[in-house]
């Protein structure tokens, strides 16, 4: 695990009593129980942050700290931390202030949505893998409770298995359209703590996305809350395009996340049954916009 040396840790405007370091960032507590993330970035990190506070709903470092070529940034985080549901439309938000601040307008081409025959690809060889997985357990000779309810929720993957196809050709005609859509900056990871008073600490993992993608990436974050709604909501309002690809994209890692070896073990059990549990829930709560 990283660790923070002395030096750094004592040039910082806090008494420091604890730094723990969380894969993104180390969380530090000072010595009246305030709460802080301190980012630990290089130069092009550096440059980005100051790129993304052009928006005003990126939180800006109470404290900036340069250390040979690489450069420390204090985010100072909520006293008391909301109740994940209560802040959920306030992130969104707020998520759809920043797309909107870096957007601009891009024509459809194929070429730039390749990765959705590799994508297909990759659900293709995963449906015959499992398909052939499904057939182990219907020819066995011995089955059990456990076979039975696998094999009564297969259908699921199959109806996801149609419309992932009929989504990805509805997409392609439209990219033939020649249509234009807006881009926008897209948060590639999120959590409820990095909200506060609507502003969203930044993060240095970003890319440059349609709208539906921002939906993506937070409908998979939260999709254990009470989002629905709200992102139903949100889905009525915009184009085909971003409809059907927000679709596709969240039954595809649904299905990216099946445990292929169902019958391995109570653990892969347990993860395909959850996750045809989504599915359905998925197709009953977006089919509309799937047709």
């Amino acid at each position: 695990m990283e660790k923070l040396h002395s030096d750094i840790l004592n040039k910082l405007p806090i008494k420091v009593v604890e730094a723990k370091f969380n894969y993104r960032y180390f969380i530090i507590k000072d010595n009246i129980g305030n709460v802080y993330h301190l980012h630990k970035i290089n130069k092009n990190s550096y440059l980005t942050y100051y790129e993304l506070i052009r928006s005003k709903n990126v939180q800006k470092a109470i404290f900036e700290l340069k250390n040979d070529d690489t450069y420390f940034l204090l985010f100072e985080m909520p006293f008391k931390k909301s109740e994940k549901k209560a802040v959920l439309k306030d992130i969104l938000e707020t998520l759809e202030q920043i797309h909107n601040d870096f957007k601009f307008k891009v024509t459809l081409k194929k070429e730039y949505f390749k990765n959705l025959q590799n994508i297909y690809r990759v659900l293709d060889n995963r449906f015959s893998y499992l398909e052939l997985r499904i057939r182990e357990i219907e020819t066995s000779p011995k089955k059990n409770d456990t076979s039975w309810v696998v094999l009564s929720k297969y259908n699921v993957f199959l109806d996801a298995k149609i419309f992932l196809y009929d989504l990805q050709q509805d997409i392609f005609k439209i990219i033939d359209n020649n249509e234009s859509i807006i881009y926008g900056l897209v948060y590639n990871y999120l959590n409820t703590d990095m909200y506060k008073n609507g502003v969203i600490e930044p993060i240095f993992d970003l890319y440059y996305a349609p709208y539906s993608s921002l939906l993506v990436r937070y409908f998979l974050e939260f999709d254990e809350l009470d989002i629905y709604e709200l992102l139903i909501e949100k889905i009525k309002k915009i184009d085909k395009f971003n409809q059907k690809y927000f679709c596709f994209m969240c039954l595809y890692i649904y299905v990216l996340n099946v445990r292929l070896d169902v019958m391995l073990n109570e653990f892969n059990i347990s993860c395909y049954l959850l996750i045809a549990k989504k599915i359905k829930f998925f197709l009953n709560k977006f089919g509309d916009y799937m047709k």
